[in-house]
């Protein structure tokens, strides 16, 4: 009964966590590359 609540309302929540997660995965990984490879955003 417990992880049926639980999974329910993952469910619920994922759809905004998985969006939030992906903007910050994006704005890392632009900065990570900007970092690693400077040339590219700076021609």
């Amino acid at each position: 009964m417990e992880e049926d609540k639980i999974a329910r309302r993952n469910w619920w929540i994922s759809p905004k966590l998985e969006g939030w997660i992906t903007s910050c995965k994006n704005s890392i990984e632009n900065v990570l590359q900007s970092r690693i490879h400077p040339r590219k955003s700076n021609p």
